[in-house]
């Protein structure tokens, strides 16, 4: 058995950051190390700046759309209240088909006036965005509008997918 400090491990030989932690290592080993690095950097930016990108997106898109269930509901409430519509529930589920979205509209009462079927506070895969409204009659509503992640979050776990396959292949 040899001492401690004279031991060399096969790891120690075939990883291409020991010689960095080291200092002192083969030059092809120091090269590969030094490629995986560069590549490691280009591939994690790629994937922030991707992210950010989507974040963004997601953010600007339930803007949009919670303004615009905003508007909806009173546009619909108003027809309610001339008669035209016997619910504002009705309205607002077929608007939120044709989204695949989850919403909320609550005034002081303990009964909300709508709610999706599904629709809860931190539903998994939903960003939620909350907004008041005035009330015409007095008072206010509390919108909660629920868009769906997956859509945004999807291209991000394909790039994921596509690094972890070609991302060795590179190196090669």
């Amino acid at each position: 058995v040899q001492p401690f400090a004279s031991r060399e491990f096969l790891i120690c030989r075939l990883d291409p950051f020991v010689g960095f932690f080291r200092r002192d290592g083969f030059a092809h080993m120091m090269t590969i190390g030094g490629a995986f690095l560069l590549l490691g950097i280009f591939v994690a930016s790629l994937y922030l700046w991707v992210r950010q990108s989507l974040e963004r997106t997601l953010e600007r898109d339930l803007a949009v759309q919670s303004t615009q269930f905003q508007e909806r509901f009173l546009t619909e409430l108003e027809e309610v209240r001339r008669g035209i519509h016997e619910s504002v529930a009705e309205e607002m589920a077929s608007f939120l088909e044709t989204t695949g979205d989850l919403a909320e509209i609550a005034d002081s009462s303990p009964v909300p006036v709508f709610r999706s079927p599904g629709f809860k506070e931190g539903v998994p895969g939903y960003r939620i965005a909350i907004a008041r409204l005035a009330n015409p009659q007095g008072g206010e509503f509390r919108v909660s509008y629920a868009l769906r992640e997956e859509p945004y979050l999807e291209p991000l776990r394909q790039l994921g997918i596509y690094c972890a396959i070609f991302y060795p292949v590179t190196l090669i």
